[in-house]
């Protein structure tokens, strides 16, 4: 099974809970993906690959629609975790 994780206001949450929830899920062979509005600068790349980077690729949709832009990156999650799930099909505003 492929997950989807959002960074803003989910992994950051709680980064340490998510973090032993994403090892569990991937040591019984699921997979994850961070899909976040940001866009993918420098400092965002930093940022982000310094935490939830370190266990997942990360996809920056720019405040594309989330699924459509994971899919163009190659990944279709099975499930969608998000704060705001409204950004997996629309434009996001925030985070951008």
């Amino acid at each position: 099974m492929l997950l989807s994780l959002d960074y803003d206001n989910t992994w950051t949450a709680a980064p340490d809970l998510w973090q032993g929830m994403v090892e569990a899920f991937k040591a019984d062979g699921h997979r994850f993906v961070c899909v976040t509005s940001r866009k993918e600068t420098a400092a965002n790349k930093k940022a982000l690959g310094e935490s939830i980077g370190v266990h997942m690729q990360i996809v920056y949709c720019d405040g594309k629609p989330k699924a459509e832009t994971a899919k163009k990156a190659g990944f279709v999650p099975d499930i969608w975790i998000d704060d705001r799930p409204e950004t997996i099909n629309s434009q996001a505003k925030q985070w951008v």
